[in-house]
């Protein structure tokens, strides 16, 4: 396998091969209205305004707008490669975390192995003709589209391929040196933007609902410890580029026969921002009871949280999300109380970290400031689910040569909990907005805790407090 950190010059082949199809679109492949489109509107501007020639293709642009053109073409190269982009970059900042990520799967969902994203990756593509089967048109006529998707296939693979080829990142199973970038998810992400492009500018909840799916197919991908969390996020950059430079290249040598605008909706845009959003968060947790019941003097330190959440706005200032959260925190065994039967051949206590994981539902609360600032609130109740875990204690080497012992065991169950977060943040441009957040999750389950005291096993089950208060970074995509 060539590690990440051996071979320097493979973030710059992601980097090439994400960017640099952009560059070739903004040059030659950008958006433009159709012939016919084009040739009405300039009539209509040659009876209002004075023309002059600004490029050598002789096309002509009104005096004293010609900037505005510029502005709309580098908006519409934002648009292509903003996302794509972001998705690259933290693909390679969470590349040094893999591992400390799997370990997580590995802890809280080691036996998850089902193979429905073999199914589901596909399912944004065939809803857009399913869509038009039952008479439910899309933005433009099925053969224009189908023209589009191909191209977008045909990208989508040659740069999968290619990297998978060149590349040789193992999988976090062991099976094959093809896991970078992920193919599943490229083509989740692709068959979702399909989806975007023909149904999504008309009603926004079909976006929602294909990039849910394409979602739901990446963290499967982790899940089933067939890919690296760098894996799933370039992928699903790739997939997105792609269908944006397949819709590039359409509009630049195919006329569609039908092209459907959206509908008016005065809820389309909400004081610049769109309806469907997902957001992504990580940043510090810190519990809020320090010394954790029935555990025999553990006390619980900071550790960390990263949550994924997706939603849409019905109405300008209200919405209905969903959230994943992963939390864990540290938890500190200085003052443990050992048994007195083995303490004195104890050489160190090993604890592994408390944790949980949040599936949660609720409204979203959403109020615009100015200078392009937004602060929303979220309310949210659902389950916690914990992950067991057990103290071990590395015995003297005069009494076992370094051998490990299980000094106990705690099993959490499954139960109620519910969460308030604030996020304050700053849209960049009309798709991407930077944040700074903190929540708070109140989880109280019941815990199962076997623990060896005078020479044997015990078992005794406490409510504990598992609350905590997190704050970090957020970055929040508009769809």
């Amino acid at each position: 396998m060539i590690m990440w950190g051996r071979n320097a010059w493979t973030m710059g082949i992601v980097v090439l091969l994400l960017v640099c199809p952009v560059f070739v679109a903004h040059c030659q492949l950008s958006k433009k209205e159709s012939l016919k489109e084009r040739l009405l509107s300039e009539l209509k501007r040659e009876r209002e305004l004075g023309y002059k020639k600004i490029c050598e293709d002789g096309f002509r642009y009104p005096v004293g707008n010609s900037m505005d053109y510029v502005k709309k073409e580098q908006n519409q190269l934002l648009r292509i490669s903003g996302v794509p982009a972001g998705l690259a970059l933290l693909g390679a900042y969470s590349w040094s975390n893999r591992e400390s990520i799997k370990k997580l799967r590995d802890r809280y969902y080691p036996k998850f192995r089902y193979n429905l994203d073999d199914y589901l990756q596909y399912a944004p593509a065939v809803a857009v003709y399913g869509l038009n089967l039952v008479g439910v048109k899309g933005k433009h006529d099925v053969l224009y589209a189908s023209k589009a998707f191909a191209i977008a296939c045909l990208l989508n693979s040659t740069i999968v391929n290619t990297m998978k080829q060149s590349i040789n990142v193992a999988r976090p199973d062991g099976s094959n040196n093809n896991s970078f970038p992920s193919g599943h998810t490229a083509t989740a992400f692709m068959t979702a933007t399909f989806l975007h492009k023909e149904y999504g500018q008309h009603k926004p909840f079909y976006s929602f609902l294909g990039y849910s799916a394409a979602s739901a197919v990446g963290i499967m991908r982790m899940l089933n410890n067939v890919h690296w969390m760098p894996d799933v996020l370039v992928g699903a950059g790739i997939g997105i580029l792609s269908t944006q430079l397949a819709y590039a290249v359409a509009d630049k040598i195919f006329t569609p026969r039908r092209r459907m605008e959206p509908e008016a909706n005065p809820f389309r845009i909400i004081n610049n921002e769109r309806q469907v959003f997902f957001i992504v968060k990580t940043g510090v947790a810190n519990p809020v009871s320090r010394l954790l019941t029935g555990s025999d003097g553990l006390q619980a330190s900071p550790g960390f949280v990263s949550s994924i959440e997706g939603g849409y706005y019905f109405k300008k200032w209200l919405g209905l999300g969903v959230q994943l959260n992963v939390s864990s925190f540290n938890v500190n065994s200085d003052k443990l109380y050992l048994d007195s039967s083995i303490s004195h051949n104890i050489a160190s206590v090993n604890t592994q970290a408390f944790g949980s994981s949040y599936f949660l539902i609720g409204p979203y609360f959403n109020w615009s400031l100015p200078r392009r600032w937004s602060l929303t609130m979220n309310v949210n109740g659902g389950v916690s689910l914990g992950a067991p875990g057990a103290i071990t204690a590395t015995l003297k080497r005069d009494n076992g040569s370094g051998m490990t012992q299980e000094l106990s065991r705690f099993t959490p169950s499954d139960a109620f909990a519910w969460g308030v977060g604030l996020n304050i943040r700053k849209r960049i441009n009309k798709s991407i907005a930077l944040g700074a957040y903190a929540n708070y999750f109140n989880n109280r389950p019941y815990m199962q805790v076997d623990s060896f005291k005078d020479g044997r096993w015990e078992t005794d089950i406490h409510k504990m407090n598992l609350s905590l208060i997190s704050f970090g970074v957020s970055v929040t995509a508009f769809l």
